[in-house]
């Protein structure tokens, strides 16, 4: 029961959090193009498509943990949680906010190649050569792709 009520709750966070980004957040972040001939963008054509999407996606999920919490059909019974995985989560969440802060000031590459670094090595990725090398080669790859076919000022 007590797994029940923490889904519950995590539902009901979930499902306030993507009502909040869905009608709060994008239409006060991304430009609108309501003043703008309807006709002339598609709805995958405007900015908020994706955070949409996949604001949806979050509302759904939320949607059916609380129906799964209530209805009490969960498939997992007396699962503990080890506190491995909680510090898992939680480093892995600094190192997407540290992402975000170091971006603008240390630059796309420098702050692609360390986070994903660090995310392979929190993930047990043991061989550290191979680590750096994948790192810096795939950071280097997506730049010049986002740079010279996306267009994207990086």
């Amino acid at each position: 029961m007590k797994k029940n009520i923490r889904d519950f709750i995590v539902g009901c966070v979930g499902l306030v959090s993507g009502l909040a980004i869905y009608f709060v957040i994008i239409p006060a972040t991304i430009p609108s193009l309501e003043k703008l001939d309807p006709y002339t963008y598609s709805m995958s054509q405007r900015a908020d498509y994706i955070p949409k999407i996949w604001t949806l996606i979050l509302i759904i999920s939320s949607f059916g943990l609380i129906i799964e919490s209530l209805t009490g059909s969960s498939s997992y019974k007396n699962e503990k949680i080890d506190l491995k995985e909680i510090l898992h989560v939680v480093a892995l969440l600094s190192i997407m906010v540290g992402y975000v802060i170091l971006l603008t000031r240390a630059g796309f590459l420098f702050t692609s190649t360390i986070c994903l670094a660090t995310t392979l090595f929190l993930f047990d990725y043991k061989y550290i050569k191979k680590l750096v090398l994948l790192s810096i080669i795939l950071n280097i790859v997506l730049f010049f792709v986002l740079k010279n076919l996306l267009y994207v000022e990086v």
